[in-house]
């Protein structure tokens, strides 16, 4: 799983404290989620803003091209070895880069957005977002990751569906690879024009490669259209740790 990859720098999105309270619901809610072994392929689509949902008063949608009037997407597939000593998971996530108000701004955190919405194989992956705050957002279902590599290339795809809907991206990567940093990102979500929740995740250090795709949706989705060329890249051998869920009043 992917929640706004250090790979595409641009864009990205999670957590800190900014005044909430623990986001579980319940004794039983997991604190957080362990994913190890992961890979992953990221689509980045540009949007006008108008198309995205509304956003708080501070809030504003991040700005992927400098001089351009338009909003980013990260759309991340990705499969993990293991998810918390339950095996394999794959996911699909969407998110929209923000710019928040200060106050909900830490030093350490390199990237901010909100969740779109996505796609799970894994149960207590959905209900651990439920039980967060982030309600109908991640949905259980069915994700197929497929990739073919060489030295300097890698050719995937992720489709992803659910509850009538589907999205499916394509990216090619073209060598040579390098290695980004690990990174702290934070995501939101808002309801009722204000925050509600707020999650960080985690990822250690990585090896990535820029590719190019599309991103396409049927149904009601995600997405705010249909389908779309992307910008993109492709990750791996990276662990990532989703923590400290917060609830706002």
């Amino acid at each position: 799983m992917r929640i706004m990859a250090p790979a595409i720098v641009v864009l990205a999105g999670m957590l800190s404290g900014c005044g909430g309270s623990d986001g579980a619901s319940g004794d039983t809610a997991p604190q957080s989620l362990h994913f190890s072994d992961c890979e992953e392929q990221t689509a980045l689509l540009v949007v006008p803003p108008s198309s995205l949902p509304s956003l708080p008063e501070g809030f504003s949608y991040g700005n992927p091209l400098p001089g351009v009037p338009l909003a980013g997407i990260h759309i991340a597939g990705s499969r993990c070895a293991d998810l918390d000593g339950q095996g394999p998971t794959q996911d699909l996530l969407a998110f929209a880069l923000i710019e928040p108000p200060e106050a909900f701004k830490s030093a350490e955190v390199t990237a901010y957005g909100i969740l779109l919405g996505g796609y799970t194989q894994h149960a207590s992956t959905a209900a651990a977002f439920e039980a967060w705050g982030m309600q109908g957002k991640v949905q259980p279902g069915s994700v197929d990751f497929q990739l073919t590599t060489t030295p300097l290339a890698r050719i995937g795809s992720v489709s992803a569906s659910g509850n009538g809907s589907s999205v499916t991206t394509r990216i090619n990567g073209l060598g040579p690879a390098y290695q980004p940093g690990g990174g702290l990102t934070r995501a939101f979500h808002f309801a009722g024009g204000k925050v509600v929740a707020s999650l960080d995740a985690f990822y250690t250090p990585q090896t990535a490669m820029i590719g190019l795709g599309s991103a396409q949706q049927q149904g009601d989705g995600p997405l705010p259209l249909g389908f779309s060329l992307a910008t993109g890249s492709h990750a791996w051998g990276y662990d990532l740790e989703l923590r400290n869920p917060q609830r706002y009043p």
